[in-house]
């Protein structure tokens, strides 16, 4: 499953036990430690889109 995130550029593909990541810089990190090592699973935003895209897919 792949998801775009709703404020940038950024888009997750989760595989069956790791999540991979393309597109650039998440908006919500920039400028923290963690947007500056791209763990883009902790943001927020991001975490929600994904949250909603799994219950949608399981429905």
């Amino acid at each position: 499953m792949q998801v775009q995130c709703p404020k940038c550029k950024v888009i997750v593909a989760i595989g069956k036990a790791k999540w991979f990541f393309d597109g650039g810089e998440c908006r919500e990190l920039r400028g923290t430690v963690a947007g500056d090592a791209k763990e883009y699973e902790n943001c927020s935003v991001l975490i929600e889109a994904v949250s909603t895209a799994r219950k949608n897919a399981a429905t």
